[in-house]
C-alpha cells in the first residue's frame, strides 16, 4: 500500500517542502521515488541507511500517508479477516477527499473501522503512535520497483491498468474479480 510514497535520501534527493495536506503533491518526485524504490525498497538487499529518515514524501499530500498508515493498522487488526480489511479500504478510500483536517482523518479513522467490524480505537491509537510508523515504514521496505499505481499483485500476478477505476475491465473490477476467485467475500 506503500505506492508512491517515499523519504528524501542523500542519494534520490526528495523534499517534503510545499506538500499540502490532501492535493497532488507539486514537489512530488517520481525519479525519487523510483529512486527510493531500488534503494531502500524490496529490491535493496541490504537498504541505505538513510531510507526512512526526514518527512515522509507522499503522492497525494499528508492525507496519503495518513490513510496509507490507516491501512497498514487496519490489516494488521483485522488479524487475518480479509473481508474487515478490505471493507475499512473501501471505506476509507471512497472518503479520501474528506480527510482535510488531522481532526476529519481521526473520525474517518473511527468511522470507517467500526462500519469494517474493527476496534476504531485501536486502529486510531495505530495510526498516532510508533507501531503504525513501524508497519507503515515494513511496508515501504517491502514495496517492489514499479514505475505507477495504481499496481495491483493479486497472486503474484501483476494486474495491467486500463486507466478506467469503475469500467467492467478496470483494475478495480479486476482485484474484485481475482479477490472472489481466491475465495474472498463480495464487499459492499
Amino acid at each position: 500500500a506503500f505506492g508512491n510514497c517515499y523519504y528524501p535520501t542523500k542519494h534520490c534527493g526528495g523534499t517534503a517542502h510545499g506538500m499540502d495536506f490532501v492535493n497532488s503533491n507539486a514537489g512530488y518526485n517520481c525519479t525519487a521515488r523510483e529512486c527510493w524504490d531500488q534503494l531502500c525498497g524490496a529490491a535493496a538487499a541490504v537498504p541505505a541507511g538513510d531510507c526512512f529518515s526526514g518527512p515522509v514524501i507522499c503522492q497525494h499530500g499528508f492525507a496519503d500517508s495518513m490513510v496509507t498508515t490507516s491501512w497498514a493498522c487496519a490489516q494488521e487488526n483485522a488479524r487475518g479477516s480479509g473481508t474487515e480489511f478490505m471493507s475499512f479500504v473501501r471505506c476509507s478510500a471512497l472518503r479520501f477527499l474528506s480527510v482535510t483536517t488531522e481532526s476529519s482523518f481521526g473520525k474517518l479513522i473511527i468511522a470507517c473501522a467500526e462500519i469494517s467490524g474493527l476496534d476504531g480505537e485501536e486502529v486510531a491509537s495505530c495510526v498516532s503512535g510508533a507501531k503504525g510508523k513501524r508497519l507503515f515504514q515494513a511496508d515501504g521496505r517491502a514495496t517492489i520497483p514499479h514505475p505507477t499505481t495504481p499496481h495491483a499483485l493479486v497472486a503474484g500476478k501483476r494486474l495491467q491498468d486500463t486507466r478506467c477505476d469503475t469500467c467492467a475491465d478496470g483494475i478495480m473490477y479486476k482485484v474484485c474479480e481475482s479477490w472472489r476467485a481466491m475465495g474472498g467475500e463480495d464487499t459492499p
